[in-house]
Parts: C-alpha cells; sequence; structure tokens
C-alpha cells in the first residue's frame, strides 16, 4: 500500500497477472444498471437520498463498500474458486464511479431539465418566446409541438407512449458532446499522471482509501486487510450507530433525532458568514490522509476570507457588486480565489514543461520520449484525442448559440477550472470542491454583456446543461481511477475502457430511465432542487441581463490579480525559501459554500494529525488509519440502510439525507 502510493512497484502477484475478464465487465455493466435506476428512483421518487453528491460520491463507494467487497467476501469464503481478483475488483468499481459521475448535477442532473423547459414554461411574463425560443438550436432542444414536454411535466395521459422521436435527436448530440468532453479528461489525465503522481508525488487521498479498502480483497477468504483490524468496526460503528438512531425518528416523531445538518447548526455573528459547527464524519475519515500543512491552510484560508468578507460587509462593498449564479456570495472574494487557482494551475503546467516535452517527443517518435507504457492512453493517442475533443466541443458550443470568441474563452476557462480543480481534489482530499465563479461567469464578465449577443446569451443559458458545477466533472474521477492502476499492474489502457464504458452505459440508462419516470409521474412531481427546480435560474437570469446588459466591473479584474499576485508571493515563498507552512491550496475554493461547511472537520483533523505525529508519529499514524477509514464506510453504509427503509416504508416521503452531512437537508 504505502509502496504504491509512493509510486515505487510493489512485488508482483498472481492477481496483480490475471487479465481483466468477461466476468468484471458483466459486474461492472450490472452495477452501472443498478445504479442508473437507483440513483433517479431515490431522488425522485422516494425523495431520499443522493447517490451521486460529490467528487467521491455515496453511490460509488456504496458499490464497493455494500455490494462488491461483501459479494466477494461470500464467494471467497463459500466458493474461493469464483472469488474476484483484484485487478477484477478495481475495474468493476471503476465502472460504477465512472457511472455515477454522469448522473451528477454537474451533467445529467441539470441536463434533462435545462433542454426540456424554455419552450414548455415560455410565458407573456418571462418573455422567453421574445429573447430565448428565437435562438434555440432544434437538434439540441426536444420538441414542444405536440405537448411532449407538457407531458413530460405533468405526466401522460392514459393509454399514450412516451415520445421518444422527438428525444432522439438531441440526446444523441448531447451525449456525444458528453462522450467528447470526457474523452478530454482522459486526454488530460493520461498526460498529466505521471507529472502529478511519479514527479511531483501527489498523494490523492481519495484513492490512498479506495486502495486500502481493496487491498487484501482478492486474497484467500476475500476479506480486505483493513476489516481484518478491530479499529476499522470502531470507527464504522460512531457514524453507522447515529443513523440507526435517527431512523428510529422516521417511525416515531418525538424521538429525539441527532441533527447533522450543516445547514442547521451555524452560529450567526453580525457581518460574518455562518460559522458551520458540525463535524462530519465522512470529511474527517478523508481528511485524515492529508498533509498537516494543507489542512491548517483548508480552514486558515476559510476563516480569512470570512474576515475579508466581514470587513467588506461593513463598510458596504459587497452590496455595490452584482452576483452572477451559482458562484460564491461574494463575488469579490470568489474573483480574487479564482485568479489564484488560475495562477497555480498555469504555474503547475509550467512546472511540468519538461515532461511535456517528453511526451511531445513521445507523440513524434514513438521510441524517443517519455514511456507511455503504463498509462491511460498513449501520449499519441491522448494528444489527438485531446485536440479532437476540443474541436467537437468549441463546434457544439458554437452550433449552441456562442460565438467563436465567445466559445473559445469559455473552452479555455473552462479546461483550466478542469485542471486546477482536480488538483485541489488531488491534494485536498476533500469529499466534495466547489469553484469560486463559473466558466460562463467568467466569459460574460470578460466580455462584457453588450458585447455579447443574443444568441451567445442563449448559448450560455444551455451551456449550464452540462456546465453549472465544477463538482459533477468526470476529471476527478478519471485521476482517481488512473491512480487505482497501480493495482493493475501495466493494464490502464483497460481502466480507459471501464471508465468510457461506463461512462457510456450510464449515460444512456440514467437520460432514459429519467425520462420514464418524468412521463409516469410528472417532473414536477420529482422534487428535485437540483435538477428540476433551478433551470427557471439560468433562463430568467439570461433574459433579464439580455434586456438590462451589465456594466463592467474593474473591481471584479483588481481582485482576479490581487488573487493571483497573493498566491505568487505563496509559491515564492515555498520555492524560493523552502517554505511550506502554507500551502496555497485552501485558498482556491475557501469562499464556496462546500469549504465553509467543511471547514470544522479539518480543522478538528488538523488537531488530531498534530496530537498523533507527537505522540506517535508516523507508526501510530498507519496504526489510526483503519479506524478513520472506517467513518467513511459506516458512513456510507448507515445511508443505504436509510435508503431501503424510506424506500420500503416512505415512497415518495422519504429522509433528505446525503453522504456528507455538509449537503443540508433534514440531517441525520
Amino acid at each position: 500500500m504505502v509502496e504504491e502510493l509512493s509510486g515505487t512497484r510493489a512485488p508482483e502477484t498472481a492477481d496483480s497477472k490475471r487479465p481483466i475478464t468477461v466476468r468484471s465487465v458483466v459486474g461492472g455493466t450490472a452495477l452501472i444498471a443498478l445504479l442508473a435506476f437507483i440513483t433517479p428512483y431515490s431522488e425522485y421518487r422516494v425523495h431520499s437520498m443522493e447517490f451521486f453528491q460529490g467528487q467521491i460520491p455515496v453511490g460509488a463507494l456504496a458499490s464497493l463498500v455494500v455490494v462488491l467487497l461483501p459479494v466477494n467476501w461470500f464467494l471467497g469464503r463459500f466458493k474461493p474458486a469464483w472469488r474476484v481478483s483484484l485487478p477484477e475488483l478495481v475495474f468493476m468499481f471503476i465502472m460504477a464511479f465512472a457511472g455515477i459521475m454522469v448522473y451528477h448535477i454537474g451533467m445529467m442532473g441539470l441536463f434533462l431539465s435545462m433542454i426540456s423547459s424554455p419552450d414548455y414554461f415560455a410565458a407573456p411574463e418571462n418573455r422567453y418566446a421574445e429573447f430565448i425560443l428565437p435562438y434555440l438550436p432544434p437538434a439540441a432542444i426536444p420538441s414542444n409541438a405536440h405537448n411532449e414536454m407538457a407531458y413530460f411535466y405533468t405526466g401522460l395521459p392514459p393509454g399514450q407512449k412516451i415520445p421518444w422521436n422527438v428525444w432522439l435527436v438531441p440526446l444523441f448530440w448531447w451525449w456525444s458532446f458528453f462522450a467528447a468532453f470526457l474523452l478530454v479528461c482522459c486526454a488530460l489525465t493520461a498526460i498529466l499522471r505521471k507529472q502529478w503522481f511519479d514527479h511531483e508525488k501527489v498523494t490523492f487521498p481519495h484513492a490512498e482509501v479506495t486502495l486500502a479498502l481493496v487491498k487484501g480483497s482478492g486474497e484467500k477468504g476475500g476479506l480486505p486487510e483493513i476489516m481484518r483490524n478491530r479499529l476499522f468496526w470502531y470507527g464504522a460503528l460512531i457514524p453507522f450507530a447515529f443513523i440507526v438512531w435517527n431512523i428510529i425518528s422516521y417511525f416515531t416523531p418525538l424521538w429525539p433525532r441527532i441533527r447533522f445538518s450543516q445547514v442547521e447548526t451555524g452560529i450567526a455573528i453580525q457581518y460574518f458568514d455562518s460559522f458551520h459547527v458540525k463535524p462530519d464524519y465522512f470529511t474527517i475519515g478523508f481528511a485524515y490522509f492529508v498533509d498537516t500543512n494543507i489542512l491548517f491552510s483548508i480552514w486558515f484560508f476559510r476563516y480569512l476570507v470570512m474576515v475579508q468578507d466581514a470587513a467588506y460587509r461593513r463598510v458596504g462593498v459587497v452590496a455595490a457588486t452584482r452576483n452572477d449564479p451559482w458562484t460564491t456570495a461574494n463575488a469579490l472574494i470568489g474573483w480574487e480565489c479564482f485568479g489564484g487557482l488560475v495562477l497555480w494551475t498555469l504555474w503547475g503546467l509550467w512546472m511540468g514543461r519538461h515532461h511535456f516535452r517528453a511526451v511531445w517527443r513521445r507523440v513524434w517518435n514513438s521510441g524517443a520520449g517519455a514511456d507511455d507504457s503504463n498509462e491511460l492512453l498513449s501520449y499519441r493517442t491522448a494528444v489527438l484525442s485531446l485536440a479532437g475533443g476540443l474541436l467537437f466541443m468549441l463546434a457544439w458550443l458554437m452550433y449552441l448559440g456562442m460565438a467563436w470568441y465567445v466559445a473559445m474563452i469559455f473552452l479555455a476557462i473552462l479546461m483550466v477550472l478542469i485542471i486546477g480543480i482536480t488538483r485541489v481534489v488531488a491534494e485536498s482530499g476533500m469529499p466534495i470542491v466547489g469553484a469560486p465563479i463559473t466558466a460562463q461567469a467568467f466569459t460574460m464578465r470578460t466580455i462584457g454583456d453588450a458585447n455579447l449577443s443574443p444568441q451567445s446569451f442563449v448559448g450560455l443559458s444551455l451551456s449550464l446543461a452540462a456546465f453549472r458545477m465544477i463538482e459533477g466533472y468526470p476529471m476527478p474521477m478519471v485521476m482517481h481511477s488512473a491512480r487505482l492502476g497501480d493495482v493493475v499492474r501495466g493494464r490502464r489502457r483497460a481502466l480507459f475502457v471501464a471508465i468510457f464504458a461506463g461512462s457510456i452505459i450510464a449515460m444512456i440508462l440514467m437520460s432514459t430511465t429519467t425520462i420514464r419516470l418524468a412521463y409516469d409521474g410528472g417532473a414536477f412531481n420529482f422534487g428535485a432542487h437540483h435538477a428540476f427546480h433551478q433551470m427557471w435560474e439560468a433562463y430568467d437570469h439570461m433574459v433579464a441581463r439580455i434586456k438590462d446588459p451589465w456594466p463592467r466591473e474593474p473591481s471584479l479584474l483588481l481582485h482576479f490579480a490581487g488573487g493571483a499576485s497573493f498566491v505568487a508571493s505563496l509559491l515564492f515563498a515555498r520555492y524560493r525559501f523552502n517554505w511550506s507552512g502554507l500551502h496555497p491550496v485552501g485558498f482556491f475554493t475557501a469562499m464556496t459554500f462546500y469549504h465553509s461547511v467543511t471547514t470544522l472537520s479539518f480543522l478538528i483533523t488538523w488537531l488530531i494529525k498534530l496530537i498523533i505525529n507527537k505522540i506517535g508519529g508516523m507508526a501510530l499514524y498507519n496504526r489510526w488509519k483503519p479506524f478513520f477509514i472506517g467513518l467513511i464506510c459506516g458512513q456510507v453504509a448507515g445511508a443505504i440502510l436509510s435508503f431501503i427503509v424510506d424506500a420500503i416504508f416512505f415512497m415518495g416521503e422519504g429522509h433528505d439525507i446525503y453522504t456528507m452531512a455538509a449537503f443540508g437537508g433534514q440531517g441525520w
């Protein structure tokens, strides 16, 4: 385990030499089919937990903790000849992981509501017919000529069939666009993996936890090594017991419930954003595997920007600045953090210039440059895939209505966001990471509303169908999967098959399942905040800005430059004076909601690790790893139990719980 994560090879075993098999493909496909049904069913029908939240969602971990590992233990104990090998287990997990990420609110969740709503909801009050409908590209939007979209939201009348004919063309082109985006993420991962993991020694806490969970599962008996440790079960019992306690309150309202929702437990102080005071076991479990300097920076920068935000509120600066949708509450500080993220991302690419030269030599000469035999794709294939994928994405964005220069700026910023946030996830171990601003907001603010045509506004609106929230983008999942390739010895090409096949299968199944559920009972009854209650925000916002263009705000660009300068000074101190006490990674997302509600958990973990390192050093730290992984698994198992109870006893009135308490809801 330690050798794998440090970049050196562990000894070859019989398991590590076994190829990817037919049963691993069949098993992975079965997991995707299960998730494709359960994920929308839980959210839209049961009104229970969300399986897809975050860069390491509960649906992915549940496929491992609740399905794959128990089944493999059962086979190892009662039918050893059928026991699944470690590479097969990893392959199936990656297929499930890729599948669940497709559904996320950054992709499938908002996609169907965005393309189905503008014509049906057009009314004289919102003026969609004047500013939106004339510019909608026909191949991107299903027709409502015969009330097809009306039935989508209200349910089909008795005896009528689902009008698949109006969906086929839009679904095909949007699926193609998502596939191109996924291919770009896979290509970037293939190019960056060696630089990040082999040269810069990025640890990726999410992958470290996953590797610990699967280690030893392919051996005799099938029980993972970590689950043979009592500390694992002690850790798992804590969150699981709390959830079971709260499940009792589902049946007996007078039963006292332990509140875990961060939204409900903040401390209010004048001018300050809410201080969230509930720890989250899921976050603490991953945070234990993060470097203490990074842990310190995560909570330190959060409280630092809270002070800055309070000062701005006190003098009235915030009130004078308009906010773009789905960005930080304080636009100025959001742009400040984003400036730092852009600088840090570009600096990271500059630091890898020697590796990129070696990659380029390999592209032109298969016998020269960096070795690519253990990457998801060969470097030549990766570069061609990156170029082809970006060209397809550019063409589709222009078809949606964006002018060529608008589409190019949008795509460039999107790539910076993807690479930057993936690196933040890999370094920080945050279970869910948001971006301070969106690529749409940056594009509109830099070009200026007055310089954008109505077609470009509509194109930017439709782009929110795929690119609204960064936590749904697939590149962290792809990089996580590439890290798991350490246990598949030279077979990362097979992992690319798992990622791409899993995503495409899930894309088709989850889209069609959601459409079926909508026509069966009406999307109006879904009750899903992320997917079917936010499409109006995008279109209403764009109509308002077409009618009354926002002026340029130089203060945003000044804060962008200020954030970049601040991070540049931190990087200078780190590389010039070898000063590593304040890592910049905690600064980039410090103003985001997800960062704010997990700050206390990182602070607690930082204190725990300081004490452990002081008392027992690395030996004590390694000894307690199973306990913190147990915290994660106990919370996942408890969440699945709560969903099962809801599906059986509380259909349509489920309990809105999530993987992390940070996500709000009714709490555990």
